[in-house]
């Protein structure tokens, strides 16, 4: 039964801000005393081991920016790693098979949604990160939207559902993930084992304690998967102070991967076919690569490559359509044929920030990437994005100049700000340019 906001709001120890008057119907359904109780319950268990993480985080970024050092396999985990007789428990039948996988859906969006629930694809990515921006109203409508899925309510031959797992960086918090996941399954009565969730791999430290992450989630692990975008951003995030870093390349089919993630359905057949072409079975998970032993300095160097005008400005307008997305309450939109999101603004952003930093040269004319180079192509670059965005509306050009000014902001800041996202929903110009 639905609860009314009153009593909702009389649950110890939780505040709620009301709802908008168009979702106060979702609001009431999802947000049952009962189920504040279970989220404070589960907020005040494990506040304060997600604190001493953070903590940790802050620490080892610290040393490698003071020592100028790089990552490591860690020694005191050697045994996990050597030890074959440990195994990542069977993912159920449903799971085996993940060729294909769509990203980026945004569960707010409820025609997409509904669209991706009904194509081929293995499996969507039900999005409330990279390609969704987390209002209260897009909260709201994108939570209930997966609580109508989760109940048949949408023409979902079958929902399974799994948990993607992002930003992890190291093995010490797929332990806490494990802990939680475990604390929730006892809670709920549901046998240890019954949550399987999927590390997405998008920093460059958790790469060396991939073995230890699955270890941990031995019970639970759904497997990994490489977000290259945040990836190649965690180089700049926890590396940037350092100059002689190289940038990165994709794995293939031939690597062993067992799937893809798309963010567009009409790549769903086609990478289909490339698979059903060149593997045989629904995974290639007998494929153990033996024969590859990977180093440190495999997993740090990157094909090398210069800077061009192009790509800087390139960068510089995927940064700025970014916020002025953001801005609007989305989390995704499509610049130049492409689908550009928040893990696709994060490596934009961090890469102009990184040439500023070290005063990198253009490929094009040898001059180097400052502040006031930026500063101007941000100003040239004005006209151009109007038209992208078919922008000609005095809000409309409001929008574009606060997004400009606030990816100067980001870029030229002295400290490296982790998270874009974070960064905008905690900055004050976001927050009152979202009123």
């Amino acid at each position: 039964m639905a609860a009314t906001l009153q009593q909702i709001t009389t649950v110890t120890g939780v505040e709620l801000e009301p709802p908008p008057p168009s979702l106060r119907v979702e609001f009431q359904t999802l947000l049952t005393p009962e189920a504040i109780q279970f989220l404070a319950e589960l907020v005040s268990t494990f506040d304060a081991d997600v604190d001493e993480i953070l903590q940790l985080r802050s620490i080892t970024k610290l040393e490698l920016d003071r020592h100028g050092g790089l990552p490591e396999f860690l020694p005191h985990t050697l045994h996990i790693r050597k030890d074959e007789s440990w195994r990542v428990e069977p993912v159920p039948r449903r799971l085996q098979n993940r060729h294909v996988d769509l990203g980026d859906v945004s569960p707010t969006n409820t025609e997409h949604f509904t669209k991706a629930l009904c194509s081929n694809a293995q499996g969507i990515q039900t999005d409330f990160d990279d390609g969704h921006c987390p209002t209260y109203s897009n909260q709201i409508q994108g939570l209930f939207n997966v609580y109508k899925a989760v109940h048949n309510q949408f023409p979902a031959a079958f929902f399974l559902k799994i948990i993607v797992v992002s930003s992890v960086e190291s093995h010490l918090e797929a332990k806490l993930w494990n802990n939680i996941f475990v604390w929730v399954q006892k809670k709920l009565g549901l046998p240890i084992g019954s949550i399987k969730a999927t590390v997405l791999i998008e920093s460059i430290l958790a790469t060396f304690e991939m073995e230890e992450i699955l270890y941990e989630l031995r019970d639970h692990s759904a497997g990994l998967n490489c977000g290259i975008w945040d990836y190649s951003a965690s180089f700049v995030n926890k590396l940037g102070e350092q100059e002689h870093l190289y940038f990165l390349k994709m794995l293939e089919i031939n690597a062993g991967v067992d799937g893809f993630m798309v963010y567009d359905m009409d790549l769903i057949e086609p990478m289909s076919k490339l698979f059903l072409e060149h593997t045989e079975g629904p995974n290639q998970l007998h494929i153990l690569r033996k024969d590859v032993d990977v180093t440190a300095s495999d997993l740090l160097t990157m094909p090398s490559g210069g800077v061009t005008l192009h790509g800087l400005k390139y960068n510089i307008g995927v940064g700025i359509l970014f916020i002025e997305a953001w801005l609007r309450g989305q989390g995704h939109f499509y610049f130049r044929g492409q689908v550009e999101d928040s893990a696709t603004a994060e490596i934009s952003r961090s890469q102009v920030w990184q040439w500023i930093r070290h005063g990198v040269k253009l490929e094009d004319d040898n001059r180097a990437v400052t502040r006031n180079l930026v500063q101007m192509l941000v100003k040239e670059l004005g006209t151009d994005l109007q038209e992208v965005l078919d922008c000609y509306t005095d809000s409309c050009k409001w929008r574009l100049t606060v997004a400009s000014e606030m990816f100067l902001e980001i870029v030229q800041k002295r400290d490296f700000p982790d998270f874009l996202t974070t960064y905008l929903n905690l900055e004050h110009t976001f927050l009152s340019a979202k009123h």
